[in-house]
């Protein structure tokens, strides 16, 4: 019987140990990425988005549509300089990625809001060396074409919030900026690169992507 009784105790305990794990890790995941991502078919990005969100966002179980631009760039300081995926996005909109949110206190969201500065890591400022209030340069291989070729586009930015999200991939490489900032940097001219959806039922995606791509 005790041997019986230990073994059972062992199984609903690691079973319990892995089940919480994959929720947490999943929660942290999906926090920061929509469960649906809808793209353009056509290169430079989808124009009305705001449109074509709002049309979504009346579907069944869907909390909230995002539009984004994403893209990719070298941040530089203190001679170190770190690739970066750069995500911009309206304030707003940042609620809904709640492990983001909730990372940030209400002085980092005013900053982001209203002073045109960016969010990165804490892996990636520690790996800077730089800190709340301090610059980054951002460096995309998007810019304007001259005689000699396209020159690179290279921009400082104030770091107004570090988030900490508790993954060392997002914290080490993610930098967010206002959507306007962003459209300015890669050269997206009122368009976003992708819509993010959020849905209440995550598990269940495939009849939300099939109503979405009609």
């Amino acid at each position: 019987l005790a041997g019986i009784t230990l073994g059972v105790a062992t199984l609903i305990v690691v079973m319990s140990v892995m089940n919480g794990f994959r929720a947490e890790l999943v929660g942290r995941i999906l926090g920061l990425n929509g469960h649906v991502s809808v793209y353009s078919t056509v290169a430079g990005g989808i124009a009305n988005y705001d449109d074509l969100a709002l049309s979504i966002a009346e579907m069944q179980d869907v909390i909230a549509v995002t539009p984004q631009i994403e893209g990719q760039a070298m941040a530089t300081q203190n001679t170190v300089s770190l690739g970066a995926v750069v995500r911009g996005v309206r304030w707003s909109d940042l609620a809904v990625r709640k492990p983001l949110w909730d990372s940030l206190d209400e002085s980092e969201i005013t900053g982001f809001r209203e002073n045109n500065g960016v969010l990165i890591g804490h892996a990636m400022a520690f790996k800077l060396g730089v800190r709340l209030g301090d610059n980054v340069t951002l460096t995309t291989a998007h810019g304007q074409p001259t005689a000699f070729g396209t020159l690179p586009s290279r921009r400082n930015f104030p770091i107004v919030g570090i988030f900490d999200v508790g993954m060392y991939e997002y914290d080490s490489s993610f930098v967010f900026m206002p959507l306007k900032l962003a459209s300015d940097l890669f050269g997206y001219d009122g368009r976003v690169s992708a819509l993010e959806i959020y849905t209440s039922a995550p598990e269940q995606i495939l009849s939300l992507r099939t109503l979405v791509g009609r």
